[in-house]
């Protein structure tokens, strides 16, 4: 990848669903000469990635959130607690999730009662809600919706 963007065919090169530990094998490589410029995860307030977006952008690395809306099979597919998270920043929906029970078998996040409720205070929809909360974070986000009428 370097290699292209020596040539000039890219001009940065970006990675996803890196690990902190890959990532740190990666830059400490010697072969390394030029530094990742983004990093894509998921990122949503049940999975926050917090250690790893913070230690990311620490080294320079921009992130870039994908399933800011949330993403109801991941937790499940891989086998993460997501009240589990180790999120500071992210306390109020994975918190109140948790102090509801609602840990593994969580309802969609656009469905969340806190998610409602702020969306009803801001008069803005759940999904502006959750896509502010990734941008506030310092990411950027990739929304997707696989339902049509979202789509439009």
């Amino acid at each position: 990848m370097e290699g292209l963007v020596r040539q000039g065919l890219v001009r940065s090169i970006g990675l996803s669903n890196f690990s902190r530990v890959k990532l740190q094998q990666l830059m400490d490589s010697p072969t390394l000469t030029i530094k990742p410029a983004v990093l894509q995860v998921e990122a949503h307030p049940y999975w926050p990635n917090t250690a790893l977006i913070d230690w990311a952008q620490q080294q320079g690395i921009h992130v870039t959130a994908y399933s800011p809306l949330g993403s109801p099979d991941s937790a499940q597919m891989l086998g993460r607690d997501p009240a589990k998270s180790g999120s500071s920043s992210s306390k109020g929906v994975a918190a109140a999730a948790a102090a509801e029970g609602l840990t593994g078998q969580q309802p969609q996040l656009m469905q969340h009662p806190l998610v409602l409720d702020m969306a009803k205070r801001y008069r803005k929809s759940t999904a502006q809600v959750l896509i502010r909360w990734s941008i506030q974070k310092g990411t950027s986000v990739i929304p997707k919706s696989a339902n049509p009428e979202r789509i439009k």
